[in-house]
């Protein structure tokens, strides 16, 4: 819609017009996009791949080619920026399964909500091992099963530790293998305008490269989003020190 009301796409090529608020135009395109048909072809291919396309990928509003998900950093709440960081940093970009609204069980025992995040994202990846839907863990189950379960299954006794141990673990080597194919901090990044209040004034505006040094620090990585070589070895993840030569 942006693409169209700033006229770098035309009606001629969606098909029809497409300013913001037009929900005739909206249904169409969500038609058009599931069957794949005329400019739904490629908005099929996401978003990133339309902006890229008319040369303005400035206006994809993502990370790491991930479009956003439903809740919003720049919010009216205070606390919304951190889940510019939780979009940031996520290792498959803005994904709703990777960021969390700020006010769930669990949080108020951490000293900051960088803090809360990286522990949000280590659990997060215990939950994935085990093969369970992510929702598990944002209300009554918030980490009271997860160790119940796994004796049951593998009958093996994890206590917390260990088990946030292998999901730091995982969140690193997620992060190793983003960095080997050439992402880098910059790629850690959100759309400019992020960065701002919004037009009306309200919310608040994303101070990301600040929560990113807190949060590299918090993680054992260096200022470039590096683990270092103190923290690979610590998890255990020693045939991974080639990294340190990036």
């Amino acid at each position: 819609m942006e693409l169209y009301e700033k006229g770098y796409a035309k009606k001629d090529e969606i098909g029809f017009e497409l300013n913001f608020g037009n929900i005739e135009g909206t249904l169409e395109l969500l038609k058009a996009t599931a069957l794949r048909k005329g400019f739904g072809e490629l908005l099929a291919e996401g978003g990133y791949t339309v902006a890229e396309k008319y040369g303005h990928p400035e206006l994809f509003m993502g990370s790491k080619k991930q479009g956003l998900p439903a809740w919003h950093p720049q919010g009216r709440i205070e606390t919304a920026p951190v889940i510019g960081l939780q979009y940031a940093t996520s290792n498959v970009g803005a994904c709703h399964t990777r960021s969390t609204l700020v006010f769930y069980p669990g949080q108020s025992k951490f000293k900051s909500l960088i803090e809360w995040t990286k522990h949000y994202q280590d659990f997060g990846s215990i939950i994935d091992c085990c093969g369970l839907c992510w929702i598990i863990y944002h209300g009554p189950l918030w980490e009271e099963k997860p160790k119940e379960w796994l004796k049951y299954v593998t009958v093996i006794k994890y206590d917390e530790d260990q088990l946030l141990l292998i999901g730091e673990r995982v969140w690193n080597l997620e992060r190793i293998f983003n960095l080997q194919a050439g992402l880098t901090r910059k790629d850690d990044s959100l759309p400019s305008r992020m960065y701002e209040k919004l037009a009306s004034g309200e919310g608040h505006a994303v101070n990301l490269s600040q929560m990113l040094d807190e949060y590299y620090q918090l993680r054992g990585w260096n200022i470039n989003g590096i683990p270092t070589e103190a923290k690979i070895i610590e998890l255990g993840l020693k045939e991974c020190l080639k990294i340190k030569n990036r």
